[in-house]
């Protein structure tokens, strides 16, 4: 129902449009494009440790722990320009990650309850990819028709105010910040999920001497949907800002931001403040704050954001329900030299983990947005499979160097190696009950144990062919020297599962990926 009350609004907007000469209707303000990918994926969930016949017991076929799947995504950005101060933008997945066959189902069928095959049932467009999680009921959701076929991500007005009064966007937007670690639409080919809240903006800019001083305020009503972080279990360790019942909503919240030259450098300073955030029944009250600087020229560029969390929780009692002042946090420095290596890349982040023998809660609850594209398996994949979260960097911190080389006129290598770490060694993971992850020893018995310190190093090379002005080839592939930390993470989600002890966890996951995207505005120019 909802993906048609979205859908009947928009044709109200384009049929009320329709007299009105002086429109117009084009594709615009965020990418348009088709995107199909082919993936194949070797080891990245803790099936690999599992046994033959512990993975039957889970309705497993074995324990080879092989994923290959094709999914497309057509998602299209109409805006109605109506004139120069008022815009409708809208944002549109017409079969989101819709996997190529469907899931489960065959030809002849399978009786497992998605309405067998396509001759013996139906086919649906139900089936779909929803993003970083492998494993589990929210990957493949056969039941859930809201986020799959047709699906509204945007749908908002922007209004420039007259006699100078400043800017304001109402409706369904994207909402991005800084280095978009926490704040993170999601809006470009490489991302599945990102944060979208209903909202009403308002921007006004002043000039203050040489400089420029941007004050925004919002108010916001965040649904509990697949857009967001909603990681399953239950608990403290399982809610999320976003997570559990009910939906989110803030009163008046903001952001600041000063931009400046000093010395022919590009100077951003900002911070945004949400002090009052609140959702029924789960959250009684979080602060989200954050604190941004940029430096840029034209030969390099330095950017640093972090973002705190302190709050209380409704769930559990006493300081359970305390949020400590929780935090994530990055910095990158950027060169740009000459052809052909057009950027070297060198990042740090530090996303801070629960320890679960403190009371209170001190990390886990908001990791980095999986729309934070930062690789392709260790993060993309594996952690927010075995943490059951769709985030990407959570419990852990991280260092990575990339670089962009121009190979031929139509052909550019992107070489990248990311070495990462645990934060909490005893820690807590949404597929337990808010306890520390258990290490399978000890005859079988679940025995709760400190994870080693360091996941793994992760290599990644990708080869992009432009095809065609506005067409891109990506070959992606992907390889993970798993290092203690990572195997103990997967024997324990595989002792967890089967309540049993585990084999040893793959040394080296790894994946191979194709991605084809064709930027559909570009041939509208």
């Amino acid at each position: 129902m909802s993906k048609a009350k979205w859908l009947i609004v928009f044709l109200i907007a384009l049929g009320m449009s329709v007299p009105a000469q002086a429109i117009e209707l084009s594709l615009g303000g965020f990418p348009s494009f088709l995107r199909t990918r082919a993936r194949y994926i070797n080891g990245a969930t803790y099936v690999n440790a599992l046994s033959d016949s512990q993975a039957e017991s889970l309705g497993l076929e074995d324990n080879d722990d092989e994923i290959f799947f094709v999914d497309s995504t057509l998602r299209l950005t109409p805006q109605l320009v109506l004139s120069d101060s008022v815009t409708i933008r809208g944002q549109i997945d017409v079969l989101r990650n819709n996997v190529w066959g469907g899931v489960g189902t065959g030809a002849f069928g399978a009786g497992n309850g998605a309405g067998g095959g396509c001759i013996v049932g139906a086919c649906t467009a139900d089936d779909s990819f929803r993003g970083s999680i492998l494993l589990g009921p929210q990957t493949f959701d056969l039941g859930d028709d809201n986020n799959n076929f047709f699906n509204v991500r945007m749908l908002h007005a922007d209004i420039v105010l007259p006699h100078n009064l400043g800017f304001v966007r109402i409706g369904r937007q994207p909402f991005d910040w800084g280095t978009g670690l926490w704040a993170n639409g999601g809006w470009d080919p490489a991302s599945d999920l990102g944060f979208i809240p209903e909202r009403f903006l308002w921007l006004k800019s002043f000039p203050i001497g040489d400089a420029n001083l941007t004050q925004v305020f919002v108010s916001d009503i965040v649904s509990n949907n697949g857009f967001l972080f909603n990681g399953g279990g239950s608990g403290p360790s399982a809610i999320g800002v976003t997570q559990g019942a009910g939906k989110t909503f803030d009163i008046v919240a903001g952001a600041t931001i000063l931009n400046m030259d000093i010395a022919g450098v590009n100077t951003t300073i900002g911070g945004f403040y949400f002090p009052f955030t609140q959702q029924s029944n789960v959250v009684e009250r979080i602060g989200l704050y954050s604190a941004l600087l940029d430096l840029k020229t034209d030969l390099w560029r330095f950017v640093y954001e972090v973002d705190f969390q302190e709050g209380t929780l409704s769930a559990g009692t006493g300081a359970a329900n305390d949020i400590d002042f929780q935090f994530e946090m990055l910095g990158r420095i950027e060169l740009y030299p000459s052809w052909p290596v057009k950027m070297i890349g060198i990042e740090g982040g530090w996303s801070q983990g629960n320890d679960a023998n403190e009371p209170g809660i001190q990390g886990n609850l908001v990791p980095f947005s999986p729309a934070y594209n930062i690789d392709q398996l260790l993060f993309k994949h594996i952690i927010p499979t075995l943490y059951n979260n769709e985030g990407s960097v959570q419990n852990a911190f991280y260092a990575r160097v990339w670089t962009h080389v121009k190979l031929l006129d139509h052909l550019a290598w992107t070489p990248h190696v990311l070495a990462a770490w645990i934060h909490e060694q005893d820690t807590t993971s949404n597929l337990g009950a808010g306890v520390p992850l258990p290490d399978g020893s000890n005859g079988g018995a679940l025995v709760y144990d400190d994870l080693d310190r360091f996941l793994g190093v992760e290599v990644e090379n990708t080869l992009t062919w432009t095809v065609h002005p506005g067409v891109n080839l990506d070959l992606i592939g992907s390889f993970v020297i798993a290092g203690g930390g990572l195997n103990d993470l997967q024997e324990q989600a595989a002792a967890i599962a089967v309540g049993d002890t585990v084999d040893n966890a793959t040394d080296i996951p790894w994946a191979v990926q194709t991605r084809l995207t064709i930027f559909i505005d570009q041939f509208l120019k």
